[in-house]
Formats: C-alpha cells, structure tokens, sequence
C-alpha cells in the first residue's frame, strides 16, 4: 500500500501498467529463485512470464543485454 500511494502521489503509472509496457518491448522479468525460496514462495504465486534464476544464470544471462536492473 505505501509503495502504491507514493507512486500515486508522484504521478507514477501503476505497477501493472509499467509490467504490460515492459513486456511490451520484450523485457525479460527474471526473479531470484533463492529469494523465492527464502521468502517461502511458490513459483505459481509468482505473476505469469516471469522466469526463474539463480544469481548466477541472471549475470550470464544479463552480460549480454542493453540494459539490466539487478534489485
């Protein structure tokens, strides 16, 4: 909730929104498998088209992008 009123507050599009734009131009969404598994969570509860990686495979994988946001 805090995250969506700052945005809000800063005229920010919502979440989903900057998500279907991302995709749109064919953003890779990759989320740290150990993270998942630290937090307890199941890749099904995870929004659809987001792929799974290890630190690692995300750093192979993002040496070759134009652009990467490791968060």
């Amino acid at each position: 909730k805090m995250i969506k009123g700052i945005m809000k507050k800063h005229n920010v599009m919502p979440l989903p929104d900057l998500i279907d734009m991302a995709k749109e131009q064919r953003v890779k969404l990759v989320a740290c498998q150990m993270t998942v598994d630290l937090l307890g969570l199941k890749e099904e509860e995870i929004m659809e088209g987001v792929e799974f990686a290890g630190v690692g495979a995300y750093l192979a994988d993002a040496s070759d992008g134009n652009v990467n946001l490791f968060i």
